[in-house]
């Protein structure tokens, strides 16, 4: 019975170590462009169809001049106002993505959310 459950430990470790190990580190509009007022509006959006988020990645905000990161809704993310928490103005800004749910992501500095500094992402399922 003892070794059963030494042997249950270890294979949930090793699933373990095997999910942290495939994790990605996305850096929110490549490591070109970062988090800024994008030239088109629709860059985030273009950007993040050319990604595939996973359950366990994480998104990297990084940005240099004056920028900010807020989680928002969909609804906040549409009219492109955060009513909710306190965005984070110190970079960079690691979100990890933990469920299948869609996330949705604003810069509230100015218009900066007008011109296109927002981001929506979905993560699939973690692959092993």
């Amino acid at each position: 019975m003892g070794l059963i459950i030494i042997m249950i430990r270890y294979l949930v470790l090793m699933v373990a170590l095997i999910e942290a190990a495939t994790a990605v580190t996305h850096q929110v509009g490549g490591s070109s462009e970062g988090w800024t007022v994008p030239s088109t509006p629709s860059f985030y959006t273009t950007w993040a169809a050319s990604q595939t988020f996973s359950v366990g990645d994480i998104l990297e905000f990084k940005w240099t001049s004056t920028h900010n990161v807020l989680e928002v809704t969909e609804t906040e993310y549409d009219v492109c106002l955060g009513m909710n928490g306190m965005p984070t103005s110190t970079s960079p800004v690691s979100v990890t993505l933990n469920n299948t749910t869609a996330r949705y992501f604003i810069c509230t500095v100015g218009s900066h959310c007008a011109s296109g500094q927002k981001l929506a992402v979905t993560s699939v399922a973690a692959t092993t």
